[in-house]
């Protein structure tokens, strides 16, 4: 089964923003499991943050494993899950990125594109609510 790696930007969200949130990317990762891939959930699943030296060496570990890449985009705050793409882009994994509608994107994720070594395919999504449903049609 092939893992995927997600990533989300989490760093600007108020307490009870984040609860809701953590438990949508839960409800994504149970998606992605039953279409027969690895989610990479483990730090969802954590009720402590590790320290940031520990996570970026524990992610990029992940990162050298992973067979495609996904990114929640839902706000547009400095996010180590941009530095996780980044890194996803230089490995040339397949990304999905499932954008929220009315944040600014970042250049590269304006559109979905693919070149000779990697492909990067970029799907809006209304609200978090929607985002599980989208998830499951898409990656299927």
């Amino acid at each position: 089964m092939p893992n995927t790696y997600i990533a989300c930007s989490m760093s600007g969200l108020a307490p009870e923003e984040y609860k809701s949130f953590r438990h949508t990317i839960l409800e994504v990762c149970e998606v992605i499991r039953t279409l027969g891939y690895i989610p990479y959930s483990e730090p969802f699943e954590a009720v402590e943050f590790d320290s940031p030296e520990n996570a970026l060496k524990k992610n990029l570990e992940v990162l050298d494993g992973a067979d495609r890449f996904v990114l929640l985009y839902t706000n547009k705050e400095a996010s180590s899950a941009l530095i996780e793409l980044g890194y996803a882009l230089k490995r040339g994994l397949p990304i999905v990125v499932f954008a929220q509608e009315g944040i600014k994107r970042p250049f590269y994720l304006r559109q979905s594109y693919i070149t000779p070594d990697r492909s990067i395919r970029v799907e809006s999504f209304m609200t978090l609510q929607d985002l599980p449903i989208i998830v499951k049609r898409l990656l299927k």
